[in-house]
């Protein structure tokens, strides 16, 4: 991390969360954006997810500047490796099943990105592991679980379902220590309330922009999650249904409720082409790793002796040589964890070229129409603030208007290689470009390949006057 450190934020999410806790850093709870009308600065709210990752990320912005919000995801991610360890021993399981959540691709990429997934693991898998260190133990434990069951609210809300089953049968049941678990639950929700309240007013307040769910996208990203719950976690989905161990029912529930939420989810990551699609889409599994981890552990565990003959004892036979085969596994997750680095800075730098090449182009005081998210990451004000438009807002006449005032007026368009869909918002972006700007006013000023990113950027010309009348002719 420290080598190949960020030079540009890669996804539309991180910019939210990063912009968000650079306010945070400086004791606002707004940014200052550029009207595009009227050129003028103005306040706004930078991020409506949940507040909870970009305060974690605020001191470190604080400190390291912009770059120091990608100091929680990678702290997430190993501290996420240590709890579950943790549980795993506490629990009587073999502890190298712990490896399941770096092996699990989207885990080892989120955790170079800025955003609430890695910190959302290390939350929910705390809260597991200190809820079973604290069974039979000290109940500080449980109210450290419990408050990191509350702050799961205050970065992804839907994780919470992986722990309510478990949480809520102990305080049924009244088990020794649940008032702990209450006390400190109602800490942690706290957070999301009191933060939920002074930023946004309404301490009920829920991001506007969260899609439907229906059967029919069920039905949809059904063959795509049972696809990464089968095979990018090997067998994992086989071993939650014939789990039978450390309170297998709250747990099989929990998991099994969040991948139906999110099969059911009006997203499927379809847009982002190839291994990009496994990761976008993979993330929301990502809460529920520790209940596989637990359940592929609890599947392969030694058996008594005596038992061994048959069926069984080929069976048992087959779980000494995954027991054996462990270290070998946990090299190669090693490896690639390491791996992930100098592929996400080789990543990273294509995004700084991107910034690069709009800062220069598009100069200060000028005006931009962006045709999609991948180009609005390079116009916040760590690179360079620009006031822009996404593509669908200007009409023609406010296009024509912008473009007789002298200040410029800007295209800036980028067609991602990877994906056919964002190749198809790219040749919409110029369809409808083409319906209010005739092509022969936008001069080009610049083409470039970045990654997988093609850039062209071009200067809108005023509309040419129109030819007076002819006059009538006397007879």
């Amino acid at each position: 991390m420290a080598v190949t450190w960020p030079d540009a934020i890669t996804n539309t999410d991180e910019l939210s969360y990063v912009a968000a806790a650079t306010d945070y850093a400086q004791g606002r709870s707004t940014g200052v954006a550029i009207d595009p009308t009227t050129l003028l600065p103005y306040d706004r709210i930078n991020s409506l997810y949940p507040a909870g990752t970009s305060l974690a990320q605020a001191p470190w912005v604080a400190v390291f500047g912009w770059r120091g919000a990608y100091v929680v995801p990678l702290a997430g991610f190993l501290g996420a490796l240590w709890a579950m360890y943790a549980l795993l021993r506490s629990v009587g399981l073999n502890p190298w099943f712990a490896l399941v959540l770096p092996a699990f691709p989207a885990t080892t990429v989120l955790a170079r990105c800025a955003t609430s997934d890695s910190w959302n693991l290390f939350l929910v898998t705390v809260a597991l592991a200190m809820f079973a260190h604290g069974v039979n133990g000290p109940k500080w434990r449980w109210s450290l679980s419990g408050f990191a069951a509350g702050l799961v609210l205050a970065t992804r809300e839907a994780s919470v379902l992986v722990l309510a089953p478990i949480m809520l049968v102990a305080v049924v049941r009244r088990e020794p220590g649940w008032w702990a678990l209450v006390a400190g639950g109602a800490l942690g929700a706290g957070v999301r309330l009191v933060s939920a309240w002074i930023i946004f007013d309404n301490p009920l307040f829920r991001h506007p922009g969260y899609g439907v769910f229906t059967l029919h996208w069920l039905l949809r990203n059904f063959p795509f999650y049972l696809g990464i719950t089968l095979v990018l976690i090997p067998a994992g989905l086989v071993a939650l249904v014939r789990y039978r161990g450390w309170r297998w029912r709250e747990l099989t529930i929990g998991a099994a409720a969040l991948l139906l939420l999110h099969a059911a989810y009006q997203y499927g990551a379809g847009e982002s082409g190839g291994p990009n699609a496994v990761v976008i889409g993979g993330r929301y599994v990502m809460p529920a790793l520790p209940v596989f981890a637990l359940a592929l552990a609890w599947l392969v565990r030694p058996q008594e002796a005596g038992a061994a003959t048959g069926l069984a004892g080929r069976w048992q036979r087959w779980r000494e040589i995954v027991d054996r085969r462990v270290p070998a596994v946990f090299t190669v997750v090693a490896l690639a964890t390491v791996a992930i680095h100098p592929l996400s800075w080789w990543w990273s730098r294509a995004h700084a070229g991107l910034a690069a090449d709009i800062c220069t182009h598009v100069p200060p005081g000028a005006r931009a129409i962006v045709s999609g998210p991948t180009l609005v990451k390079a116009l916040g004000p760590w690179h360079c603030q620009r006031a822009w438009v996404p593509a669908g807002q200007p009409s023609a006449q406010q296009a024509n208007k912008w473009a007789t005032e002298s200040t410029p007026l800007y295209v800036v368009n980028g067609v991602r290689a990877d994906s056919a869909a964002y190749r198809a918002g790219s040749a919409a972006f110029v369809q409808w470009l083409d319906a209010r700007i005739a092509p022969e006013r936008r001069q080009v000023v610049y083409r470039a390949s970045r990654g997988v990113v093609q850039l062209e950027i071009s200067r809108i010309l005023p509309p040419r006057p129109s030819a007076p009348p002819d006059a009538p002719r006397r007879p």
